[in-house]
């Protein structure tokens, strides 16, 4: 058998164009700038004099002086991770130093190495005299994840302008101020011979202080300020904070401010509030002195005061003291003066020892006072008022201790005492609206 082939027409041809180069072909590769724009610090001392990225290339050391001067705005300084390490022999210079008044400058990651070490509350060694330090009112700049330790004098010092942030830091063994700045966050100060943190704002921060306040902030937040010998923590306003002072106070406000669920324990005094202040769902206990006090038109509600060994709650003048526990203070539970609403509070077992009671208005003082519907419960007297026209109601009053239920001077206008024992109804003055109960 033979094939057959059918040959059809050729395709058209197509042109192809020239094949001569426009040119010399073109570098594709990026520079080194444009792979890394930043600068690096390779060795020290090193002086930063214009706006830029730096970064550090390895761990370094510095034998004298400070080891990175910053005197430009706008500047970024990169630690990288590594740790810069002074042996200066007597301390001195800073790690950074930022001179004059710095503007724009944010510094991260990394740490700050000195060789002081506190021995017995002595603080002495080489190294630096200060992790960061500003040398002027410096505005917006902001530290990050830096760890500064074995300083003679201060950890962290940006001043206090509102603009300047610490964030993530910790600062351990100096001999002066831990941390200084407008805004502190997330931040802990250990060891530091005089102030733990100084800050406008400061949130879930810890400083502890040895002569000197743990912590002091204008707001405080979630925060936990300890001291030897000066205030735990001492602030404007404070929610959910804990301070602590072995010969100080705990927690600390001036006139008025404001402290809403904080506790104050193992101090002198546990919380000192100025006048006009608010104490609110605070709680006072196991201190060497009063529990709570607080100055001339202040509101305390909701607080618990235990074991205190001065009294529980002492107030000034015209003060409210509402819905609050005392318990177990050797003085008194509640102590008021003048003018006061002391009202729906519990105490129990106050004064047994030293004679005092659960509700103590005193002296010359302790007039004008309203005490109402307060439980009172084994004290070692129930409510005594030495003072007079004061208006007493509506309480209730145990005698399971060999006590006096009230102690109520004359000149007082006082709700009938009625001695309660099975059904009220039967008993005089049992249904009277403003009866004083002994149970």
């Amino acid at each position: 058998m033979m094939a057959t082939f059918i040959l059809g027409p050729s395709p058209p041809a197509f042109s192809q164009g020239s094949l001569t180069p426009p040119g010399a072909p073109a570098p594709t590769m990026k520079t080194l700038d444009q792979i890394e724009s930043r600068t690096p610090i390779s060795s020290l001392p090193s002086a930063i004099s214009a706006p830029g990225s730096y970064y550090l290339m390895a761990n370094l050391e510095t034998t004298g002086g400070s080891a990175i001067n910053i005197s430009a705005d706008g500047v970024t300084l990169d630690l990288n991770g590594f740790t810069i390490t002074s042996t200066t022999s007597p301390a001195g210079g800073a790690g950074i130093r930022l001179s004059g008044t710095r503007r724009n400058v944010a510094i991260f990651n990394g740490n700050l190495q000195g060789g002081g070490t506190n021995t017995g509350g002595v603080y002495s060694g080489p190294g630096f005299l200060m992790g960061i330090d500003t040398a002027g009112t410096s505005q917006n700049v902001r530290v990050t994840g830096v760890n500064v330790m074995g300083c003679q004098a201060i950890g962290i010092n940006l001043g206090t302008d509102l603009s300047t942030v610490v964030t993530q830091c910790t600062v351990r063994t100096v001999g002066n101020q831990g941390i200084s700045a407008g805004t502190v966050t997330d931040s802990v100060v250990s060891d530091s011979n005089s102030a733990g943190i100084n800050a406008k704002n400061a949130n879930n921060c810890t400083g502890i202080g040895g002569t000197s306040t743990g912590l002091f902030a204008e707001n405080a937040s979630n925060c936990k300020g300890s001291s030897n010998s000066g205030i735990g923590l001492n602030a404007g306003n404070a929610q959910n904070c804990t301070g602590s002072s072995t010969n100080g106070t705990g927690i600390s406000t001036g006139n008025g401010g404001k402290l809403i669920g904080c506790t104050a324990k193992s101090s002198a005094v546990g919380i000192a509030a100025g006048i006009g202040s608010t104490i609110k769902d605070c709680t006072a206990y196991l201190n060497t002195g009063n529990g709570i006090s607080a100055g001339d038109g202040s509101v305390i509600q909701g607080c618990s005061a235990r074991e205190n060994s001065g009294n529980g709650i002492l107030v000034g003048a015209g003060c409210s003291v509402i819905d609050c526990a005392a318990t177990r203070n050797i003085l008194a539970g509640i102590r008021g003066t003048d003018n006061c609403i002391i009202r729906g509070n519990t105490c129990q077992l106050n004064g047994i020892s030293t004679g005092s009671a659960g509700i103590r208005c005193t002296g010359n003082l302790g007039n004008g006072n309203r005490i109402e519907g307060n439980n009172l419960y084994s004290n070692g007297l129930g409510i005594k008022v030495e003072g007079s026209a004061n208006l007493i109601i509506k309480n209730s009053s145990s005698t399971a201790f060999p006590n006096t239920a009230y102690d109520i001077v004359a000149g007082n206008n006082v709700g009938p005492i009625v001695s309660a024992s099975g059904d009220l109804s039967g008993i005089a003055n049992g249904n009277h609206p403003w009866a004083n109960f002994i149970y």
